[in-house]
């Protein structure tokens, strides 16, 4: 997807599913009453647990392929893939490199980080690629 004013790429919303505020609607509206008929907060829950259940595959599927990102930055970029030379050269290319690497690491940690453990293996993935 392009913009058509620019070409250049559009900007991709946050799917709808990892918006914590979005309405879990029953029936066209949101279910707000503490005196609610007890079948409406049944199938409200049903709702809210298939919500959960797909939020869950979608942050699964994201994971995955982030955790394919991760290994194609250390073997490909860093190793060099078929080639054996890393691609990058320059001190600033690897600077760039291991802040990427240790960004994918630490997002695959979860929401609350790796307490630095992505940086560690960035920077000891880069001093082995150097020497």
């Amino acid at each position: 997807m392009t913009d058509p004013n620019t070409g250049e790429p559009a900007e991709i919303a946050i799917p709808e599913l990892l918006e914590a505020d979005r309405s879990i609607r029953l029936g066209g509206s949101v279910l707000d009453d503490a005196s609610a008929d007890p079948a409406e907060i049944r199938k409200l829950n049903q709702t809210l647990e298939q919500a959960l259940v797909e939020t869950a595959a979608y942050g699964r599927a994201l994971w995955l392929e982030l955790r394919e990102v991760a290994d194609y930055l250390r073997e490909e970029v860093a190793h060099g893939g078929a080639e054996a030379a890393p691609l990058p050269r320059s001190d600033t290319q690897w600077q760039a490199w291991k802040e990427r690497y240790a960004h994918v690491l630490s997002a695959l940690a979860g929401p609350h980080g790796d307490s630095g453990y992505g940086a560690e293996q960035a920077e000891l993935e880069s001093r082995r690629r150097r020497r």
